[in-house]
């Protein structure tokens, strides 16, 4: 007995959504291609006729189908957890940049050493924040 084929049925509102995703240009192709991926799967097509379609890997398509079935089309979104982490607390840079709109009394500007000494950061830190 063979797997089962998992089929997507779409309301108006995600489909008209997904659509958008592909079609507009203020989205990325990582994101139009996951939009794809999910139409073409409510279409009725499998995951080979999808990776051939896209010309995509077939764990790519296996992906984000159970992703869209598990959370929706919040799933095709990024999971948390990617990329480099901020190196630099958000309260830091909070700071540096509060304390650069309100200069001391005795300057009329921060530099980024006397900025440095005050929040007690390094001047590198002052300069990739500004």
């Amino acid at each position: 007995m063979g797997r089962t084929r998992k089929s997507i049925i779409l309301s108006a509102e995600v489909k008209a959504e997904l659509e958008k995703r592909v079609k507009g240009y203020t989205y990325s192709q990582r994101d139009s291609l996951r939009a794809k991926i999910v139409l073409l799967k409510s279409e009725g097509k499998s995951l080979d006729e999808i990776q051939e379609i896209l010309k995509i890997n077939n764990r790519t398509a296996i992906k984000w189908v159970n992703r869209f079935i598990n959370l929706g089309i919040d799933g095709l979104k990024d999971a948390s957890g990617r990329g480099r982490k901020e190196s630099i607390p958000p309260e830091i840079v909070n700071k540096i940049i509060t304390a650069a709109t309100q200069p001391l009394e005795n300057m009329s500007k921060w530099s980024t050493r006397t900025m440095a000494e005050h929040v007690k950061v390094s001047q590198s830190t002052v300069l990739r924040i500004w």
